[in-house]
């Protein structure tokens, strides 16, 4: 605890009334420590701050106060129900149900979240006996896009369930602070919650509450992971409000037939709710909204689906038409799995992605399927990894497993890689760490071997779903050690796509971005910028590594990163843009002008007012065009402005002034109504065609 100097007011008459005088350490007088504002640690007596869990001086959890948190009361159980070697040390998140906990796992030296119930649910013995059983049938599934659950808390105790504490942040964080997400993010976050759901469908096990608390975008790799399997359907009774009032499922984010009472839901719900996520990745809001909970499921089960063309221009009629389809009312219209969906929306969108992992990791397969029985047969591959019970065997089980991947390496046969790598892979989370080191030992050698990582790189660029999806898991087993290769393999072969799987499994880091960003090979930084528009990394760290690569000395190079900044949108194309706004090459200050369109913000009026004012033509008429992005009512007079401008005493016509109609005409209605109504009685025939256009004249 850190001291305060001593003073006459230290330990006031009315501290001591309350009985709040401090306990110093020898050697101190008592007015050393401040006034006790929480409550006393019982092991070693001094003072804590009200909002603890443990003491900051000796590391005891703290007594519950009376009345207080019941947080504070429910880390002790939690503490009680994980046993010796696990130390509840924080809250880290809380809902309408249960609290997370930051846990410290002393056996293996890493954090975890405990998940426990509230006391008035976990008082309720049908309801903690469902808890268990679903945490325990969420716990067999094992996919790169869920959150695995470790292990549940023994009977008899809390109820509650042990995750890995992912470093990252809920999709709602991210939709908060940036609103709409460009379609490259929107489609790779929809792909992985697919991913998971379609492994979870095929599974049996029915999410019941897809919402974007649920889904967690891990700052490292930018993936997005499902948490919260389950856990719905356990706290389900025949409504969906408890007793206490809590919502069983999210208002906005329920099935028609989950707002209604229906508790034999099937995969179908499921799509639904990751419809109504697509839609507010895509329109910065959800589509059903309303005052009362009741409101908003008479919404879901009557109302139409709002037109989302109508806040997003660049949606086309497809991909809304495919996102109507998963919001159809009645299940049967909907798709049939998650990984259909999104596969519809990527056709809509017409763009095509650097990776494909996503659509499901699950294909269904007739013994006829020469596929089923390409390379070795996995049971054998595997099974002396998987039975080893001692060190000896697994040294030696570990060692044939490592000669078997080299094989495979020479063969070229990736799938026979991958199952040899996912074998060792379910031992180093062995309990016992003298098995845990074997293994460890030999995925450590594979990560240096060349062979090794080059040969994942190509099954994950030329496989298929699965095998992307399972190439992306061997390379996170084979990290720190095979980051390095990997990123030599993208810049010898100037890959944005291995860039991307570099991204995806973590092997891309600030000290790597930096490199790939200075390389003075122009092919390998526009690769490695490339990359990060369908990187799903928080927005500062995108913005971090693109702001490295705009000073490399190649004009190309600057503009095709200003390009990606454009792509990207929003406050990175702002900031991105404004670093090029003055560069001395023409081409990348048309870039730039076009990135300060693509950001949509009126902060950047006064850059393209500026660009209007420049000589060059074409950056007149790149920031007219620029204009027409940015609605704010102080764009519309310098539009009009432009058809003030003269030339030899007469009204200048032409190009510039046929992009200022088409800007305003772009921009909302109620701002520009006056301006159009005068332009359409312009001499200019095409001006005038314009804005009649616009008017709907």
């Amino acid at each position: 605890m850190i001291g305060i100097p001593a003073g006459k007011d230290a330990a006031s008459d009315r501290d001591r009334k309350r009985g709040l005088t401090a306990v110093a350490p020898p050697g101190h007088s008592p007015a050393y420590f401040p006034p006790m504002t929480g409550r006393l640690c019982t092991g070693c007596g001094r003072s804590t701050p009200e909002a603890a869990l443990r003491c900051p001086s000796c590391g005891g959890l703290l007594p519950p106060l009376s009345g207080g948190d019941p947080a504070a009361g429910l880390a002790e159980e939690v503490a009680r129900a994980l046993g010796p070697g696990y130390e509840v040390e924080d809250v880290i998140g809380r809902g309408g149900y249960a609290v997370v906990f930051c846990v410290h796992d002393q056996h293996l030296d890493r954090k975890l979240a405990a998940k426990a119930l509230f006391p008035e649910f976990a008082a309720v013995s049908a309801i903690a006996e469902r808890f268990r059983r679903e945490a325990q049938m969420a716990a067999r599934l094992s996919h790169p896009n869920i959150v695995p659950i470790y292990f549940v808390g023994r009977e008899g105790d809390v109820p509650c369930l042990v995750m890995p504490l992912v470093e990252g942040e809920p999709l709602s964080a991210r939709l908060r602070r940036e609103g709409q997400l460009i379609l490259p993010i929107a489609l790779g976050v929809a792909r992985d919650v697919a991913a998971a759901l379609d492994f979870a469908h095929h599974a049996n096990v029915v999410h019941r509450d897809v919402k974007p608390d649920n889904i967690l975008l891990e700052f490292a790799t930018g993936r997005s992971l499902l948490t919260d399997f389950g856990i719905a359907k356990a706290l389900a009774s025949d409504s969906v409000v408890t007793a206490s009032g809590v919502i069983i499922g999210t208002p906005h984010y329920v099935s028609p037939e989950q707002a209604a009472g229906d508790r034999e839901l099937d995969a179908r719900s499921d799509i639904y709710s990751l419809g109504v996520v697509v839609y507010e990745m895509l329109a910065g809001a959800p589509p059903f909204d309303s005052t009362s909970v009741q409101a908003i499921f008479h919404q879901h089960a009557t109302a139409p689906v709002p037109p989302l063309g109508a806040r997003r221009a660049e949606v086309t009629d497809e991909m809304e038409a495919a996102i109507v389809r998963a919001l159809e009312k009645e299940p049967a219209n909907r798709f049939a799995g998650a990984g259909e969906f999104v596969r519809a929306l990527e056709q809509a969108a017409g763009g095509t992605s650097l990776r494909r992992s996503g659509g499901t990791l699950v294909e269904v397969q007739g013994t006829g399927d020469s596929s089923v029985f390409r390379t070795l047969n996995p049971a054998a591959a595997t099974s002396d990894i998987a039975t080893a019970m001692d060190v000896t065997s697994m040294a030696e089980a570990a060692r044939a497993a490592e000669a078997r991947a080299i094989a495979a390496v020479e063969r070229v046969d990736g799938q026979g890689l991958l199952d040899t790598i996912r074998a060792l892979g379910t031992r180093t989370r062995d309990p016992y760490p003298a098995l845990r080191e074997p293994v460890r030992e030999a995925l450590s050698h594979l990560a240096r071997h060349d062979g090794v990582v080059e040969t994942l790189a190509a099954t994950w660029r030329r496989g298929s779903e699965r095998q992307q999806a399972a190439a992306e898991e061997s390379l996170a087993l084979l990290l720190p050690d095979c980051a390095e290769i990997l990123l030599r393999l993208a810049r010898r072969d100037r890959s944005p796509e291995l860039v991307l799987l570099a991204d995806r499994v973590g092997a891309l880091d600030d000290a790597g971005a930096n490199a790939l960003a200075r390389d003075p090979s122009a092919g390998v930084v526009q690769a490695f910028a490339t990359a990060l528009i369908e990187s799903l990394r928080p927005t500062a760290i995108i913005e971090r590594w693109l702001a490295a690569a705009i000073r490399h000395t190649n004009a190309d190079v600057r503009a095709h990163v200003l390009g990606v900044a454009a792509a990207r949108g929003g406050v990175l194309a702002e900031h991105i843009g404004r670093l090029g706004a003055t560069d001395a090459a023409p081409a990348v200050r048309l870039a730039a002008i076009r990135a300060l369109g693509a950001s949509r913000r009126r902060e950047v009026l006064p850059l393209l007012a500026q660009a209007l004012q420049r000589p060059a033509a074409d950056e007149q008429l790149a920031s007219t065009e620029a204009l027409g992005q940015i609605h704010a009512r102080e764009t519309v007079p310098l539009l009009v402005g432009l058809f003030d401008r003269t030339r030899l005493m007469r009204k200048e016509r032409g190009a510039l002034q046929q992009a200022a109609a088409r800007a305003l005409a772009q921009l909302p209605r109620e701002l520009t109504k006056d301006a159009l109504v005068q332009l359409a009685q312009d001499k200019d025939p095409t001006v005038a065609g314009i804005a009649r256009d616009a008017l709907g004249n």
